[in-house]
C-alpha cells in the first residue's frame, strides 16, 4: 500500500487550529515561532501502522522540511518533493518523472491555516507531560473526514515534534493466507534534528526546477515532463 503524498503533504500541516485557552496560547506560540523570519530545517520520518493499536508497521520513509526568511517552503517525502512560495507550487514526482504546476498554497506565507475544519472537531483538554504538549481532536461523526482523531504535540521550544493521525477509512490488504483483510492504519509523523542554519535560497526557486521562455515551459529535470495545472485552477 503506497501512501497518497498529496494527502500526507496535507495532514503534515494541519496543525493550525484554535483549541481552549491553555491550547490557543500554545498554537499561537507555534505559529508566531513558525512564522518568524529564518531558516528552519528538519528530518521527518513517516510510519504508516496496520491498527490504531497495532505494531506492525505497513510503511515507512524520510523526508525533509526547509523554509527561508520569506516562509518559502521545501518539503520533501519519500520520491516526492513540494516547493512552495509566493509565485507558484511546484510538486516533483520523482517517480513519474514529472512535475506539476499550480498555484501558490496560503501556507507559503508560513500559516497552517484550516480553520474550515474546526467544526468537524471535538476539542480535547490540552495535556502537558515530560515537557511535550499534547493537542488532541476528535473527529465528529458528520466530518466526512478520513480519520476518526489527530494528535499534535509541541516541545516548549514550540517545534512541533511529532503528530498521529488515526484513520476512519478501511483499506484493503491481504493476510498471509492471500485473504482480503481491511485494516484502519494510524500514520506517526515525527520530526527531528531541527536546524536554523541558512538554506541555499536556489532550493525555493522555481526556476532551480523549470525553465520558462514565454508561453512555453520546460523542465530543468533530464526526461521530467511538466504539466501546468494554473489555468485549470482559474476557471
Amino acid at each position: 500500500m503506497n501512501l497518497n503524498f498529496r494527502l500526507i503533504f496535507f495532514l503534515t500541516f494541519c496543525v493550525n487550529l484554535s483549541f481552549a485557552q491553555t491550547a490557543k496560547d500554545i498554537l499561537a506560540s507555534y505559529s508566531k515561532e513558525f512564522a518568524k523570519p529564518q531558516y528552519m530545517k528538519y528530518s521527518t520520518k513517516y510510519m504508516l501502522y496496520k491498527g490504531h493499536n497495532s505494531k506492525e508497521v505497513l510503511e515507512s520513509y524520510v523526508g525533509v522540511f526547509k523554509k527561508n526568511k520569506q516562509n518559502e517552503v521545501y518539503l520533501k517525502a519519500q520520491n516526492n518533493e513540494l516547493i512552495t512560495n509566493k509565485v507558484i507550487s511546484i510538486t516533483i514526482s520523482n517517480t513519474e518523472k514529472a512535475i506539476f504546476l499550480e498555484k501558490p498554497r496560503p501556507y507559503s506565507a508560513g500559516e497552517f491555516d484550516i480553520k474550515q475544519l474546526l467544526p468537524y472537531f471535538k476539542l480535547e483538554p490540552l495535556e502537558l507531560k515530560n515537557g511535550i504538549f499534547k493537542l488532541k481532536l476528535i473527529s465528529t461523526p458528520a466530518s466526512g473526514l478520513p480519520y476518526s482523531k489527530i494528535e499534535v504535540f509541541i516541545n516548549k521550544k514550540y517545534q512541533l515534534v511529532e503528530q498521529v493521525f488515526y484513520f476512519s477509512t478501511p483499506y484493503g490488504l491481504k493476510d498471509k493466507s492471500g485473504k482480503p483483510d481491511q485494516v484502519y492504519p494510524k500514520l506517526v509523523v515525527q520530526n527531528t534534528n531541527y536546524s536554523y542554519e541558512p538554506i541555499p535560497e536556489s532550493v525555493f526557486k522555481a526556476e532551480s526546477y523549470i525553465t520558462v521562455s514565454g508561453k512555453k515551459i520546460s523542465s530543468k529535470l533530464k526526461s521530467y515532463k511538466v504539466y501546468d495545472k494554473r489555468e485549470r485552477q482559474s476557471k
